[in-house]
This record gives C-alpha cells, sequence and structure tokens, in this order.
C-alpha cells in the first residue's frame, strides 16, 4: 500500500472518511505508477472545514448526493516529484488536476469540467 487510507478523513476531526470508489481506484493506480509512498494533504472535508480553510463552494473534498468524496490533494516537495505526480496521474485516468507549489490536487468529479488543468 502506498498510502494510508486514514489520510483520507476530515483534518478537522469530524469523522467524515467516505471516499468515492472510483477515486480510490485512480488514486491506487496512480501510487502503483509513482512507485513510491504518497502522503494525501487534504482528502474528504465536510463543508464546515471546507468553508474554514478557504476551499471553494461545492469543492469535490465534500460530500456528494451520495456522501461520497472526489478530491484528493497530495503532497509534494519538488518540481520532478510534481511531473512524475501529474504524470503517474494522468496516466491513471484523473482529468481534473489542479497545481500548487507544494502539492497535487487530483479529483473523478464527474460533474464539474473534464480535461481540466487549474491552478489559483
Amino acid at each position: 500500500m502506498f498510502y494510508d487510507k486514514k489520510q483520507f478523513s476530515c483534518s478537522c476531526g469530524c469523522g467524515l472518511n467516505k471516499p468515492a470508489q472510483s477515486l480510490i481506484d485512480k488514486l491506487d493506480t496512480l501510487a502503483s505508477f509513482y512507485g513510491r509512498a504518497i502522503k494525501i494533504n487534504s482528502g474528504c472535508r465536510c463543508a464546515r472545514h471546507n468553508s474554514k480553510i478557504g476551499g471553494v463552494m461545492g469543492s469535490a473534498h465534500c460530500p456528494d448526493i451520495h456522501g461520497e468524496t472526489h478530491a484528493v490533494d497530495i503532497a509534494c516537495s519538488n518540481s520532478h516529484d510534481r511531473f512524475l505526480l501529474l504524470q503517474a496521474g494522468l496516466d491513471a485516468g484523473f482529468v481534473r488536476v489542479e497545481l500548487k507549489g507544494t502539492w497535487l490536487h487530483f479529483d473523478d468529479d464527474q460533474t464539474k469540467p473534464q480535461e481540466v488543468a487549474f491552478y489559483e
């Protein structure tokens, strides 16, 4: 296992930890392609925590109508790791990516625009 499923839990301590199976499957493939341990900075978020940390309304980190979340932020410390994670994520089937300085966001939320790479 390349990551700990407990890393998906909402950071506020509310206990939310229900990533969609489609996200888990893609993340397992990403981790296998990457070939080493990954650190999840942010997985599931309750609406209150998402708001507190400045997350966008309707974030894929928050539960959908089925109570599942569809996003994960993975830590990366340098441009080479960022490149390898991006390549692994695309190869794993992720088509929504956010590029940040110290992490990459991947999600498989089908209600949002597809085949996008964004940054804020």
